[in-house]
């Protein structure tokens, strides 16, 4: 990393140290929510709606974004693939986070962009919102969101 910006090694830095804490200093720092998206949470947590966050990024780094963006507190819970131990394209990906939770998946409803993990949810006879607001897909499913 620091010869690739040009710096030399500090050679008193331990250097897994530097690896392991780099992710604490670095993504509470990025700021890559797409517009609206932290005003919805908000508004959704104000209005009384029980959020979770499911990923299949790890979870303590899931919380470190969502700190960053200012929004960890409207979660209550934080599922990461590190934490259910399968990916989230996994079959029983999230009727195991529903297991945990002893939650009906009917009354549950999955937002995401991404078609493979809505599948996956519908299986579970989740509801689930198709987010299009990246521009990047097109609606496909009953329910979705756009810019």
């Amino acid at each position: 990393m620091f010869k690739e910006v040009g710096k030399s090694t500090p050679s008193n830095v331990n250097h897994k140290e530097l690896y392991d804490e780099t992710p604490q200093y670095v993504i509470p720092k990025i700021r890559s929510a797409i517009p609206g998206v932290i005003k919805s949470i908000k508004i959704l947590f104000k209005r009384g709606f029980k959020l979770l966050k499911a990923s299949e990024g790890v979870s303590e780094e899931i919380k470190m974004y969502l700190d960053g963006m200012g929004v960890k507190k409207c979660f209550s819970s934080f599922y990461g693939s590190d934490l259910i131990n399968m990916s989230k394209s996994g079959k029983d990906y999230y009727s195991t986070i529903f297991k945990v939770l002893n939650l009906n998946p009917r009354n549950a409803i999955i937002i995401d962009d991404q078609p493979r993990f809505l599948e996956v949810a519908l299986q579970t006879e989740a509801n689930v919102i198709r987010s299009c607001i990246s521009g990047e897909f097109e609606p496909q499913y009953p329910f979705y969101v756009r810019k």
